[in-house]
């Protein structure tokens, strides 16, 4: 949640500066970054989540067995799609 709110003041005070240097974004591109911002938050979040929150507190399994690595994969996925195809 602190995370959340960081990325999105950041993203907010980024954009505000470019607009009053003159950079020109428009509404679509501003959203377009914010809601990118939130994926890279959880893509952070989710690296830095403890291992005991995933349920493998024994031992780590193989990468095709591991919770955290699909999550990253999709979130990764989500994040790139929305950049890449949000116009």
């Amino acid at each position: 949640m602190v995370f959340t709110r960081a990325a999105i003041l950041a993203a907010s005070q980024v954009c505000a500066q470019a607009g009053l240097a003159g950079g020109g974004f428009d509404d679509r591109e501003i959203g377009r970054w914010i809601y990118a911002g939130v994926f890279a938050v959880l893509l952070v979040w989710l690296m830095l989540l403890p291992r005991e929150r995933i349920g493998q507190q024994k031992a780590v399994p193989p990468w095709w067995r591991n919770v955290r690595v699909w999550a990253v994969f999709v979130t990764v996925a989500q994040l790139l799609v929305y950049l890449l195809f949000s116009y």
